[in-house]
């Protein structure tokens, strides 16, 4: 397909002619944008750096011939992508030049973009395969070269791909996200309502903490971190959106993702009008000129600014520092209308004072400030008092090991009324000294002590105090003050709460158990606390909620499982009728809100596999190339093509045998694939289809709830795991409750057919050289051998030989005990 490319000198006419822009997309790193005109058949160029604010000046323009473009991509290097009638089109805007691609499969493209690294991701999908080609924009030859290749399951369709390399699909009434760098995907949002994926009503955005998808009349917010849906919002309830998004002190993270998700509602054109008008403010311009009405149609957000049509030009104005003051303006106008309307329902407060801000947002940097302040001046006191507008907050030491919180609300003539108090005591025989104190908002404190640091929150609905966030630390000097800085609280995420907190503090233990959030952050180390610490009650309350949350929504409160799961080892050695419980009432339960029945080729009754099933066919790049090769030369060289398929054919007729194991190997291996085929050499996949035909069997998908039950510790080390093994609870955990149940069978078939027989047959193999290679040098008479093969052979020996050697001593590390009983060990049985 051709396409003309004209590069226009449009320095002073108005971009696109005047005629109305349909399109703006905006390059991943936000440094570059484009503008498109259906009507004018141009693309127009533009700066987002020209201007710190204002009205934006245009870079390149260029006029293209055709006017049904599906979708249009730019990089930070301009270089523009387009499709059109499935078909993908390149152009350098820079050089002004078009690009090829080295693996063009055909007109079947749907959707394409550019990630962080510039690199071109595409989804071509039809009848017979759905795929998704990476490639990297390091031009050569005027070309861009293939660098991976993922294949789809055809039950799957594409909503969208980011920019952070994240993927996500529908099936079967359920949203998924795949990553693209460490192949795996997790279910992020399930519902029972029958949807479709090309709804308009189905739109996703992210960044690295939260993704919002919008079904319908619900936007859904779900934490990267914690792997659960944390808020559901109504688009409609535009009190309880303005509640998530300046409440809760998250506006530079839910801001820019919310606000393309909000079309057309009142709050969303309330912060872009209040931006319009701050924008005017600081450029001294008059917002009569302007009509705010044509600004709220067609709108492009970035992380920073918000990108408006006007009059043909596109203006550039401020977003989370426009938009951060709407709180102050809200509640303090002397509008009557918005003051009667911004106010908090019970519904959106409890949804807002329910969710632990702190796991997400941890004001880390008032933290660091905070412990800069105590440790340049560091005095123990048993007092301290905070004022900050209206709200007084009052620490004091009590009894010398408790700490007592009074708040308290202005009156007049330094008159205040208390508000609400709380005492926290602590089972711990040591004088308590306060350090320092910080506040983050009208209703978060974080407080420094000689005991630990605690993020405690106002819930002024209810008018009481909560613990977020504890930590446990010794500082009564400063120099151990400085050390828990240096070495825990110097990064820039708030660290787990550490056991010894839970020890000595009830008041900790009974909030973290009671807020949902915080029970899915630190419920791993205090179920681990109270097992060690043989706390029955408490123990089964943690059970109790983690299965009640779970029933509540099958799809999506699946990680609070994982809190079970993560423990099970030390269930298992302490109270083992729990793992005996939890096998019998977690059983085999299906992932879908009815059976979903499927027909496959499968031999097994247990057939486990990771959800989504994305192939990698990146090795089989070169196989591609070789298929479309053939193909091209079906078309300009037929005698050529026929002499070499009649040479294929002749040459797979001699080496049949070899022939299919070579490719059966290669197949296996996904070296070759069968979504592209062209010419003899792909007469294996032919006879293979035409022998499979055989009858399927009905299939239902379960879950297998033993969540993160495989997974290794998150600071997991490949070098330490050749000294000292880390395993999973998998390893640590062996118990019949477990695996005489289909669940368990059924993980144990996924840990051997994934890992347990490549594992232990490369041991047998290596076990089986080093056998050969020892007895070939001590039983072959020299006269058959020569000195250098022998040495050859003592050298392979000694070299296996100490690689099977670390394996004990491997084992011997793990667990000496173990070891040291096994009496096989001993003897090298």
């Amino acid at each position: 397909m051709s396409e003309i490319f004209v590069k226009i000198d449009d320095k002073f006419s108005k971009p696109h002619n005047g005629k109305l822009i349909t399109k703006i997309e905006v390059s991943p790193n936000e440094k570059y944008f484009v503008t498109y005109s259906e009507e004018d058949h141009s693309i127009v160029g533009w700066n987002i750096d020209d201007i710190n604010e204002g009205q934006l000046k245009s870079d390149c323009h260029i006029r293209i011939p055709n006017d049904n473009i599906r979708q249009i991509y730019i990089s930070d290097d301009k270089k523009l992508a387009y499709i059109e009638f499935g078909h993908l089109e390149i152009y350098d805007m820079m050089n002004n030049h078009k690009i090829k691609i080295d693996c063009d499969i055909g007109e079947y493209y749907s959707y394409c973009t550019f990630n962080l690294k510039s690199e071109l991701i595409l989804y071509s999908g039809n009848d017979d395969y759905n795929l998704v080609l990476v490639y990297s924009t390091q031009t050569k030859n005027n070309e861009w070269k293939c660098q991976r290749i993922h294949k789809m399951p055809k039950d799957f369709d594409l909503i969208s791909i980011s920019k952070y390399d994240k993927i996500y699909l529908f099936s079967n009434n359920s949203i998924f996200e795949w990553n693209l760098i460490n192949e795996k995907g997790i279910k992020i949002f399930g519902t029972d309502e029958e949807m479709k994926y090309y709804t308009p009503e189905l739109r996703i955005s992210s960044n690295e903490k939260f993704i919002c998808t919008r079904i319908k009349d619900k936007v859904f917010i779900y934490s990267v971190e914690l792997e659960i849906p944390i808020v559901s919002l109504n688009i409609n309830n535009d009190i309880q959106l303005y509640d998530i998004i300046y409440r809760t002190g998250l506006i530079h993270l839910l801001l820019p993702l919310l606000l393309p998700l909000l079309s057309n509602s009142k709050i969303r054109n309330s912060i872009m009008e209040h931006c319009w008008k701050e924008c005017l403010n600081r450029l001294n311009k008059n917002d009569q000129e302007f009509q705010i009405e044509n600004l709220l149609k067609n709108i492009q957000f970035t992380t920073k600014y918000a990108l408006i049509i006007l009059d043909g030009y596109i203006w550039k104005i401020k977003l989370e520092e426009n938009a951060s003051n709407m709180n102050f303006i809200f509640e303090n106008s002397e509008d009557d209308d918005s003051n009667e309307y911004w106010y908090f329902d019970n519904e959106s407060y409890e949804t807002y004072e329910n969710l632990n801000i702190h796991l997400f947002n941890p004001y880390m940097d008032n933290i660091h400030a905070l412990f800069q302040k105590v440790i340049s001046n560091f005095i123990m006191k048993r007092e301290l008092t905070l004022i900050q507008g209206l709200i007084k907050w009052e620490i004091n030491n009590i009894n010398d090991s408790g700490i007592e919180l009074q708040i308290f609300s202005y009156v007049d003539f330094n008159k205040w009324d208390l508000i609400c108090k709380r005492v926290e005591n602590f089972s711990i025989f040591v004088n308590i000294f306060l350090l320092g104190i910080e506040l983050f908002d009208n209703d978060d404190i974080v407080l420094i002590t000689t005991i630990g640091l605690f993020i405690y929150h106002l819930n002024k609905n209810n008018k009481s105090i909560t613990l977020r966030y504890f930590y446990h630390m010794k500082s009564y000097y400063m120099r151990d003050l400085l050390h828990y800085y240096r070495k825990i609280f110097s990064k820039s995420i708030l660290p787990l709460s550490n056991c010894s907190s839970f020890e000595i503090s009830d008041g900790w233990v009974l909030d973290v158990k009671n807020n949902k959030e915080s029970l899915l952050k630190y419920g791993v180390e205090l179920l681990s606390f109270a097992i060690k610490d043989q706390r029955l009650k408490l123990i089964d309350d943690i059970y109790k909620k983690c299965i009640n949350y779970f029933e509540q929504d099958l799809r999506n409160n699946r990680m609070f499982l994982s809190i079970i799961t993560s423990t099970m080892p030390l269930l298992n050695e302490y109270f083992p009728d729990y793992v005996s419980r939890y096998s019998l009432e977690i059983l085999m339960i299906t992932d879908y809100h009815f059976y979903d029945i499927k027909y496959q080729h499968s031999k097994l009754h247990l057939d486990s596999f990771q959800y989504p099933q994305i192939l990698n066919l990146t090795n089989s790049i070169l196989w591609l190339k070789y298929n479309m090769w053939i193909g091209k030369l079906s078309e300009t060289h037929l005698i050529l093509f026929i002499v070499i398929q009649l040479l294929s054919l002749f040459i797979i007729l001699i080496f049949l045998p070899i022939y299919f194991v070579m490719f059966y190997i290669l197949s296996k291996y996904l070296y070759i694939n069968d979504f592209y085929t062209n010419g003899a050499l792909s007469l294996y996949f032919e006879i293979i289809k035409l022998f499979s035909k055989r009858k399927t069997t009905p299939v239902i998908t379960f879950m297998i709830p033993y969540i993160n039950f495989v997974n290794y510790p998150k600071d997991y080390n490949w070098f330490w795991e050749l000294i000292s093994p880390q395993p999973s609870p998998f390893v640590n955990t062996i118990s019949n409750d477990i695996y005489k149940t289909l669940d368990g069978e059924a993980l144990i078939n996924f840990k051997w057919n994934m890992y347990g027989k490549i594992y232990h047959s490369i041991i047998w193999i290596g076990f089986m050289a080093l056998l050969g290679c020892f007895n070939a040098a001590a039983k072959i008479p020299k006269q058959y051998i020569g000195d250098d093969v022998l040495n050859h052979l003592l050298i392979a020996s000694i070299i296996l030989g100490f690689i099977h050697l670390s394996f004990e001593v491997r084992q011997l590390i793990y667990k000496p005990e173990r070891w040291m009983k096994d009496i096989g060990n001993w003897f090298g049985i």
